[in-house]
C-alpha cells in the first residue's frame, strides 16, 4: 500500500496500492468495507473533492470518479510519469498534482480542465503542502528542494535545498510552521516568513527515508512512516522520545512503511506498507 487518506464515512480510511485498487476500510475493525475503485496501474495518491474521488496512478493519469455513483467521469493525462501527490486550494478553486516528470499541474475544480502546467524540476515532485490560510503552496521534490508558490498566481517565491537525496513528505503544523521528511531520514522543521523558509530544528528520526507524515493538532502528535520498516509517534513538546512501532515490539510491518493516518479523534493510528498490510494501533497503547 502506497497511500492512506481519510474521507467520507465516519471511522473510515481509504488506501491506494500497487494492485491498482483504492479500498475503503473500517478503522475500528480494520476490515474492508463495500467500496473499491479498480485501475490497471499502481495507485500513488488519492484525493477527495466533495463527492469526487481523484486517483493518481503510476503512469501519470488521474481517474476522476463520481463517489456517489461509483463511476469514472473523467480521465486526466497531463503527466508523463507517476502522480505522487495531489492537493487542493479551495479558495482559488484549484486542484494540484505533482508528477514524476517534475511538473506541477493545476486544474479547475469544477470541470477539471487543465489551467496550467509548471515545469518545476528535472526530477520527480514528491509532495505538496498547502498552508492553512491557503496563501502559499510548498512543493518538495527528489532534488531535495522545497519550493514556495503563492496560491493566487503560482509564482515561485523561493527555493531552498532542504534534504539530501529528496523531500518525500511535507505538512503544515500551523500557518507559520512546516515539517518535512526526506531521504536523509531527518525530520526538519521550518518557519515560514515573508516568501522564504528558515530551518528551526533537524531531528535524525529514522534509519532510512521518511515517506509520510501525519499530524493531529488537538493531540499535538506527529506520526512518521519510513523505509526502515517502522512508524514512529512523536509528541511535539518532546521530540527526543518517540514511540517506535516496529516488529520487535510485537505486531508490526515486515517491509517499508509508506503511509500513516490518524483517526479523527486521534485515538487510533493507521499504518500501511509494502507488506500489503494495514495495521490499526490504539493511541492509549503507544
Amino acid at each position: 500500500m502506497y497511500t492512506l487518506l481519510g474521507g467520507p464515512g465516519h471511522g473510515s480510511v481509504y488506501s491506494g496500492s500497487s494492485d491498482g485498487i483504492v479500498a475503503k476500510w473500517n478503522i475500528e475493525s480494520g476490515k474492508p468495507e463495500a467500496f473499491s475503485v479498480r485501475t490497471d496501474k499502481p495507485v500513488f495518491s488519492i484525493l477527495f473533492h466533495g463527492d469526487i474521488l481523484l486517483v493518481g496512478q503510476g503512469e501519470g493519469g488521474i481517474h476522476v470518479v463520481d463517489f456517489a455513483a461509483g463511476k469514472e467521469i473523467r480521465f486526466l493525462k497531463y503527466h508523463r510519469l507517476g502522480v505522487f501527490d495531489m492537493a487542493q486550494v479551495r479558495k482559488e478553486n484549484v486542484i494540484l498534482s505533482a508528477g514524476g516528470d517534475g511538473v506541477l499541474c493545476l486544474y479547475d475544480a469544477n470541470d477539471f480542465h487543465l489551467l496550467n502546467s509548471i515545469a518545476v524540476s528535472q526530477m520527480k515532485l514528491r509532495c505538496i503542502a498547502v498552508s492553512p490560510d491557503e496563501d502559499q503552496v510548498v512543493v518538495g521534490g527528489s532534488d531535495g528542494h522545497l519550493r514556495i508558490f503563492d496560491a493566487a498566481y503560482f509564482n515561485e517565491l523561493s527555493s531552498i535545498k532542504a534534504h539530501e537525496g529528496g523531500v518525500y513528505s511535507a505538512r503544515f503544523l500551523s500557518r507559520t510552521t512546516l515539517v518535512t521528511g526526506g531521504r536523509d531520514a531527518h525530520l526538519r522543521f521550518w518557519k515560514t516568513g515573508g516568501n522564504g523558509l528558515v530551518e528551526t530544528e533537524a531531528v535524525p528520526a529514522h534509519n532510512f527515508a521518511i515517506y509520510d507524515i501525519a499530524f493531529h493538532a488537538e493531540k499535538g502528535l506527529l506520526a512518521t512512516a519510513s523505509r526502515d520498516k517502522t512508524a514512529k509517534v512523536w509528541e511535539l513538546e518532546d521530540l527526543k522520545k518517540p514511540f517506535r512501532l516496529a516488529r520487535n515490539r510485537g505486531e508490526g510491518h515486515t517491509h517499508s512503511v509508506n503511509a500513516v493516518h490518524f483517526s479523527e479523534g486521534g485515538e487510533l493510528l493507521v499504518t500501511a506498507g509494502d507488506d500489503r498490510t494495514l495495521i490499526v494501533w490504539e493511541a492509549s497503547s503507544i
